[in-house]
């Protein structure tokens, strides 16, 4: 991949700078034919991110399309001798159920539910 598809690839999820080329003083100016190169001249400048471009994408957990990108949450949850892993859709706000697998309650009740899951869990062993 050259540096021109390099960059376009980069302008895709994020907007970047780079910094000028200074002399040896810090001066703006540049001061040898070495230092006259121009930024696209010079591939080993580092670039600075200044902000992440972020694509509305169809979250995996719920369905629903997040503006914000997905953002989800997975917590072991322990209880004396059994645990799970519970899931939760920060954009929607709503919790998978531990029977179903479907993000059908809230924080409220997905509480009680787990609750109840965790026990059965136990009552298994």
């Amino acid at each position: 991949m050259d540096q021109d598809e390099f960059e376009r690839r980069l302008r895709e999820v994020c907007e970047f700078t780079r910094p000028e080329i200074s002399d040896s003083t810090g001066s703006e100016r540049k001061a040898n034919k070495r230092s006259r190169q121009t930024e696209s001249d010079n591939a080993t400048l580092p670039i600075k991110v200044t902000q992440l471009k972020i694509r509305p994408s169809v979250c995996d957990l719920c369905g629903k399309v997040c503006a914000q990108g997905q953002k989800y949450e997975r917590k072991m949850l322990f209880r004396a001798e059994t645990s799970a892993w519970r899931n939760n859709c920060t954009v929607c706000e709503l919790v998978e159920d531990p029977w179903t697998g479907e993000m059908t309650h809230s924080f409220g009740t997905a509480k009680k539910a787990w609750d109840e899951y965790l026990r059965f869990l136990k009552l298994k062993l």
